[in-house]
């Protein structure tokens, strides 16, 4: 009895662990997902203004690293 307790604790143990790491798999896609969605949204409102400055700048170089990841900042 003890034994088959044991064996069931440790499947039990294994299924839990795979399922939180499923789960926070998907939670982390959906959180890459939605920064490229804003840093796609902050990117393309800092090109569409005309005369730029500061604060399109700014914005350009915080998208950058989420958009492009690749290039250097």
């Amino acid at each position: 009895m003890a034994h088959e307790v044991k064996v069931n604790a440790r499947q039990l143990l294994t299924q839990t662990k795979g399922e939180l790491s499923e789960q926070a798999q998907a939670q982390q896609q959906r959180v890459a997902e939605g920064l490229r969605s804003i840093s796609d949204e902050l990117s393309t409102m800092a090109n569409s203004t005309e005369d730029g400055g500061v604060a399109t700048d700014l914005v350009q170089q915080a998208v950058t690293p989420i958009c492009h990841p690749q290039r250097p900042m």
